[in-house]
């Protein structure tokens, strides 16, 4: 798997949902606390991007929740499959 965002930029059959998703690991699942969870989607959303991130468009809020908010990002990264 690649590690940075040079390489990720030339692998074709990474969709643009999985090149954001792989760059949001690298500060993500640390850097944002969200103790209190505001915002957050419901666990039903949240488990369906986790099995198909790709049922979901670039532009849907949940990227940029999970960009913001680690304890939602850790949930959908430990439920991918």
């Amino acid at each position: 798997m690649p590690h940075n965002r040079a390489e990720w930029s030339t692998h074709e059959d990474l969709t643009d949902q999985e090149k954001v998703f792989r760059l949001l690991e690298q500060t993500a699942s640390e850097d944002r606390p969200n103790p209190d969870r505001l915002g957050c989607p419901p666990s039903e959303t949240l488990t369906a991007f986790a099995r198909n991130p790709r049922e979901f468009q670039i532009e849907d809020p949940i990227f940029e929740h999970l960009s913001n908010c680690s304890p939602c990002f850790r949930l959908v990264r430990s439920q991918r499959t």
